[in-house]
């Protein structure tokens, strides 16, 4: 008869556990908010806004590109972006300040470069769309992709 009586620590046990689950939804909570406010800080600068713009149409356009019939979307995304990435080309990336005063020209030099040569795809792929080369506009997505993560790489904390 002893064994179904309840024993104080299995009691224990059952009400820590119990507590424990139900402080889990609070802790997922509050990391949530934590990198919340990390996104919004990093969104601070002129240059951060607008790498948020670019990246955001080129979400967009991944779907967009595959499909002739949303070209026109496409193209308002592309130019979206190019104003964007035009804006983003005149501003100095925040890892500058880290880069050795001799050095700091050349690394926005080369930024600077980068940016025309994303600019560049950005305008093909434009025309690309408005030719109605779909095929061409996705190729041209992937090269403008690789760019924008070999730019995050170099420029970008």
């Amino acid at each position: 008869m002893n064994r179904f009586k309840y024993r104080p620590l299995t009691l224990i046990l059952a009400a820590v556990f119990c507590l424990g689950t139900s402080a889990l939804p609070r802790l997922a909570r509050a990391a949530q908010e934590k990198d919340t406010e990390k996104k919004v800080k990093d969104l601070d600068t002129e240059l951060a806004k607008q790498m948020e713009t670019i990246d955001e149409s080129m979400k967009k356009l991944r779907r967009s590109l595959r499909k002739p019939e949303s070209n026109k979307e496409s193209i308002e995304l592309i130019e979206k972006m190019e104003k964007a990435a035009t804006k983003s080309r005149d501003l100095v990336p925040a890892r500058a300040a880290k880069v050795p005063e001799a050095e700091r020209a050349k690394y926005v030099e080369n930024y600077k470069k980068d940016m025309d040569a994303f600019i560049k795809s950005v305008g093909e792929m434009k025309a690309a769309v408005a030719d109605g080369k779909n095929d061409k506009a996705q190729d041209i997505y992937k090269t403008l992709k690789t760019q924008e993560d070999k730019g995050h790489d170099k420029y970008t904390e």
